[in-house]
């Protein structure tokens, strides 16, 4: 379930502070709910610890992710059509 899958990916980036892909997934998911504040700031998280994060190619190329959650970040990104991977 969503939540869950949320409080997972906070959980991970709390625990390990400098893993940015954890920042990263949990600003999709965020962002997916509609909470686009708390995406961004996860977003920026990502970004002051890994710039890549600012490239949906470089995201697409080195994540293993569903689809939607590939789709809800290029959204993140400003992408017009938000590809799913």
């Amino acid at each position: 379930d969503d939540a869950h899958a949320l409080q997972l990916a906070r959980g991970v980036a709390r625990r390990s502070a400098g893993y940015a892909e954890a920042h990263a997934s949990a600003a999709a998911m965020l962002y997916a709910g509609g909470r686009v504040a708390d995406a961004e700031g996860e977003f920026d998280a990502a970004n002051e610890l890994e710039a890549g994060w600012k490239s949906f190619d470089v995201v697409a190329q080195n994540t293993r992710w569903p689809p939607r959650l590939y789709a809800a970040f290029g959204k993140l990104l400003g992408l017009p059509d938000a590809p799913t991977q």
